[in-house]
């Protein structure tokens, strides 16, 4: 299948001056949309449509140049530039993509997005974002429709979450990882098999890890038997299992990905005593709010969360399921890392509604904090 692909790259911009040449991971930002389609399956043939010899400069081998009329510049129809290329060429295609520079972060694959559109027999596709409003991240022509210029009959869409870039907030915004490239979450990064290294099985590091959060807990809280506690993404519920041994609680919930895989991976006492929630993180807080719980623990896990996504879970946490005690191992800001992904996020939140008791960087890796909070009375 042959693959007509086209990157409108003008210089000019309203908004931000020269948005579309600006750095973003080393490189200008209409490179990832050429990088995006590089990655494709597919024959693929990428045009780059601009009239600027600066953008011209900055073309990569192997990459075609149109070079655009100044009257299809400014605030016109980009779908016009589109047919401006078609017209002129003497080569046919089966697909024309089209791709907006200044939204780098696209969630579906190319080839997801033409698997999608030939499934669905569309004449023209085109992405929406998360409010399913149409961002232009991807569109996608039938070829022969575009070159007799029609206007789609039957339109699909497809969600995808890229940023749309219009001011220097939204670049400085992706470059500190509100949203990291090339860096799934969820189910995408951490597979069923992932619960083998975090279980009761895991290495010894991760059982000091676990020890330290229970000394912690000894030190500085009033836990007994008959305390409820929770864990959100616990894995194999290896500090759980920890709690339950000193204390002798039974009351005790738990969160993750993968129920069967996450059970292999637990004790006895763990699979006896432990009441199991499967899902996404959001959706547990949203529906499984526990408001009687004396400990709300999470360890290594919020960093693997996208930031909305904590800033969300934290003020849920504090308004609706209000534990007495709030424990956290997480990433030290100024840590941050893309592969794999680990964040830092607003923690100091917690502050308005808990007091903090004890503060600690953990024992097993420096770029670790360890916060044990109560709820203020």
């Amino acid at each position: 299948m042959k693959i007509l692909t086209i990157i409108p790259t003008k210089l000019d911009s309203t908004r931000l001056k020269e948005k579309n040449i600006l750095l973003l991971e080393g490189k200008p930002l209409f490179h990832h949309s050429i990088d995006y389609a590089r990655a494709s399956s597919h024959q693929v043939d990428i045009i780059v449509s601009t009239e600027s010899t600066k953008v011209k400069s900055l073309v990569p081998k192997g990459v075609q140049i149109h070079n655009r009329d100044g009257n299809l510049c400014g605030d016109v129809e980009v779908v016009d530039v589109y047919l401006d290329i078609i017209e002129n060429m003497n080569e046919t295609y089966d697909y024309v993509v089209c791709l907006q520079p200044d939204n780098p972060n696209r969630s579906n694959k190319l080839d997801d997005c033409l698997n999608y559109m030939i499934e669905n027999n569309y004449d023209d596709l085109i992405t929406v974002n998360n409010e399913y409003k149409r961002s232009g991240s991807v569109r996608i022509f039938k070829y022969e429709y575009l070159k007799a210029g029609l206007v789609s009959k039957r339109m699909g869409c497809i969600r995808d979450d890229a940023m749309d870039i219009h001011y220097q907030r939204d670049l400085d915004r992706l470059k500190v990882k509100e949203i990291i490239m090339g860096s799934p979450f969820g189910k995408k990064t951490f597979r069923e098999v992932y619960q083998k290294r975090v279980g009761w099985n895991a290495g010894e590091r991760l059982h000091e890890n676990s020890r330290e959060l229970l000394s912690i807990l000894i030190d500085h809280t009033d836990l007994n038997e008959g305390s409820k506690i929770f864990e959100l993404g616990s894995g194999g519920a290896r500090n759980l299992h920890y709690i339950h041994q000193h204390f002798g609680m039974t009351d005790i919930h738990c969160s993750d990905l993968w129920e069967e895989a996450t059970k292999r991976e637990m004790t006895q006492a763990m699979r006896k005593y432990s009441t199991f929630y499967e899902g996404d993180s959001e959706d547990i807080i949203n529906y499984q709010v526990m408001t009687d719980l004396d400990l709300f623990l999470t360890s290594d896990h919020l960093m693997h969360l996208q930031h909305e996504k904590t800033d969300y879970i934290i003020k849920k946490i504090m308004s609706d399921w209000r534990p007495k005690y709030m424990m956290m191992r997480e990433l030290k800001k100024g840590y941050e890392q893309s592969q794999p992904q680990k964040l830092f996020h607003n923690y100091n939140q917690f502050l308005k509604e808990y007091d903090l008791i004890s503060d600690t960087t953990s024992k097993t890796g420096e770029s670790y904090f360890i916060w044990l909070l109560r709820r203020k009375k």
